[in-house]
Formats: structure tokens, sequence, C-alpha cells
């Protein structure tokens, strides 16, 4: 399980971990829209992409989110052609 860890004689490390990937830019390019990242679960190892594990693995850590909203500044209004 997540809980499981592993001595490297200086430090305690869990075995599993959630690899978190940078925020994609805005959907939007005013106003609200939504980011995006890679967020799974790992096996713990010292390479900066470690290989994926089963999710059941990271059950016992909190996940963390994978979207989320952004804001920027307002949309310029609507205008109507006539």
């Amino acid at each position: 399980t997540a809980t499981t860890t592993v001595s490297t004689g200086t430090t305690t490390v869990p075995f599993f971990s959630y690899f978190v990937g940078d925020w994609s830019a805005c959907s939007s390019t005013c106003g609200q829209g939504y980011r995006t990242r890679e967020v799974y679960c790992q096996r713990t190892c010292t390479l900066y992409r470690c290989p994926p594990a089963a999710a059941i693995d990271c059950a016992d850590l909190l996940e963390p989110f994978a979207s989320e909203l952004c804001t920027l500044p307002a949309c310029p209004p609507a205008t109507n052609s006539t």
C-alpha cells in the first residue's frame, strides 16, 4: 500500500507517490476557463519520471487536482453589427 516505505540510509520515502505535471495554459484567453495537468500514481525512484503504478497503490494518499478554474481579465463586451 501507499504507506509502505523504503529507507535510503538517511531518509525514509514512500514506495508510491503522485507525479504532478505542469499546468497547461488557461482554456480561455479572457474571463474564466480551466487548466489541466497530468497526475498519476508512480513508484518512487530517482528519475524525473518514474514508472506508473496502479491507482490503488496511491489509495492512502491525497490525490492532487488534475484541473482547476483559471480567471483572466474580463472579456471585452460583444458588439452588434447591423
